[in-house]
């Protein structure tokens, strides 16, 4: 837990150092890959540092990192139906549908592009997050739960509870306006939640991380296209 917490928060303190120190001016790309960087390597350090140190050196036998054709299955179906969620949401509080507000970056550079508007938001994100949130932080929160004398169910619905709402608030510090902030917040709280439930179920990040890909995917890749 200490290791975990010691992740979050040097992420969350890199974040606002970035924010309000790094000059906007950056080159687009620039600015993108450090915002990816400062976000998700103290996160998968937590992960890594976790598994070698005090694991057994397998982030499938340490947190789950594994899926089946069914979890597959699984994690399709419950992002397609949060992604439709996030559609009506936006209606209902904006009076017209955003596509998620994706930030792209300009196709002059392929490579460029390939890395930081579809590989970085649609698959690196959500394993990172993943692991550290309903891997790390969710069996950490379980354990701890656990050793202090509280019963499976306690220990489990306060390990789903706190990894969602800290999913929420690491999200939430994007936000530019409070319908913004409010509507990141429900579906942070909608994927966060249902991804941590889907992991103590199955005992695996698979069904997880197909929903966090699938939202993901549905988000940004209408604005990819138009």
């Amino acid at each position: 837990m200490t290791l975990a917490a010691a992740g979050l928060g040097t992420s969350v303190a890199l974040v606002v150092f970035f924010d309000f120190f790094v000059p906007s001016e950056l080159p687009r790309a620039l600015g993108e890959t450090l915002g990816y960087l400062v976000v998700f390597v103290p996160l998968m350090a937590a992960v890594l540092l976790a598994t070698y140190r005090w694991g057994q050196h397998s982030l499938a036998k340490d947190f789950g990192l594994a899926a089946t054709w069914s979890d597959l299955l699984l994690g399709v179906a419950f992002g397609l139906v949060l992604r439709v969620c996030g559609m009506w949401l936006e209606v209902i509080i904006y009076g017209i549908r955003l596509g998620g507000g994706a930030t792209l970056i300009p196709r002059s550079d392929a490579v460029l592009w390939i890395l930081l508007a579809v590989l970085a938001p649609i698959i690196v994100a959500p394993v990172i997050e993943e692991l550290f949130f309903r891997g790390l932080l969710l069996r950490g929160l379980r354990a701890w739960g656990t050793g202090r004398g509280l019963t499976g169910r306690m220990s489990t619905a306060l390990a789903v509870g706190v990894s969602t709402v800290l999913f929420v608030l690491v999200h939430l510090i994007g936000a530019h306006s409070p319908k913004n902030a409010l509507i990141i917040g429900i579906m942070t709280a909608g994927v966060g939640g249902a991804a941590a439930l889907l992991a103590v179920r199955t005992g695996r990040l698979g069904p997880g991380l197909a929903l966090h890909v699938t939202y993901n995917a549905c988000v940004l890749i209408p604005a990819l296209l138009a």
